[in-house]
């Protein structure tokens, strides 16, 4: 699975937003996000997360003009894989929106 979204802010401030991107999904998919662990090296992580009771992991890339997910799902999730990227991308251009508007 490989998700980008372009975005314009500074890419500092796109890091200290995206830092915030798998807390959010978990909050808007109560009872479907769990476990969720993330770690930050620069403007990379690594994180992985269970959605109805599949695991999910992968890593989150800032770049200059844009967010990038790269994850791996397992065998049994593919077929939901559209849902899951949808349901991502969905909460990635929000973030951008929200943090172009955050001062």
């Amino acid at each position: 699975m490989q998700l980008s979204v372009n975005h314009t802010n500074p890419k500092d401030k796109m890091l200290e937003c995206s830092k915030k991107l798998l807390d959010q999904l978990k909050e808007q998919h109560k009872g479907r996000i769990s476990h969720v662990t993330q770690i930050w090296t620069g403007y990379d992580s690594k994180f992985s997360f269970r959605i109805s009771n599949f695991n999910v992991e992968g890593t989150i890339c800032v770049k200059e003009d844009k967010l990038e997910i790269n994850g791996r799902l397992p065998l049994a999730a593919r077929l939901f894989k559209g849902m899951i990227e949808d349901t991502i991308i969905k909460s990635m251009k929000q973030l951008v929106i929200d943090c172009k508007n955050k001062h």
